[in-house]
């Protein structure tokens, strides 16, 4: 029991800071998306669009 204590608080301990982590990590993209969105729109209606490839239909 004593065993599973401590391994249980470690997983806490671990799952915890893998939510921290994950938390950072949005803000951090949420920060990158705020500053540079416009120039991420500008580059991607630059680039030609490719046209879909026709569908073979035999019926």
């Amino acid at each position: 029991r004593a065993r599973a204590r401590r391994v249980t608080r470690h997983l806490r301990r671990v799952a915890q800071a893998e939510k921290l982590i994950a938390k950072s990590y949005s803000a951090l993209y949420s920060a990158f998306e705020r500053e540079d969105e416009s120039e991420l729109m500008k580059i991607g209606k630059g680039r030609s669009q490719q046209k879909p490839t026709p569908r073979f239909n035999w019926r």
